[in-house]
């Protein structure tokens, strides 16, 4: 509950409003802090590649699985 709900300030529909549009914000930065995530992997791999470290079937196989992972962490959520 927002300060201003706490005083009687703010109607119980305003602030339904408000924790809906937080809801969604907290959504779209979750969102963008995967994308983040999965491009700061990518460019490690990739560094790797450069290397020599890491073949480049190695590579692909490695963020298959990492996307396999994601996704089913992402659907038992």
């Amino acid at each position: 509950m927002s300060i201003l709900g706490f005083f009687g300030l703010m109607k119980r529909s305003e602030h339904e409003a408000v924790a809906k549009a937080n809801k969604g914000l907290l959504r779209d930065l979750v969102a963008e802090r995967q994308k983040f995530k999965r491009a700061v992997s990518d460019i490690a791999y990739q560094s790797d590649v450069i290397e020599g470290l890491r073949p480049d079937a190695e590579l692909w196989r490695a963020a298959r699985d990492n996307r396999r992972k994601a996704a089913k962490r992402g659907a038992s959520s």
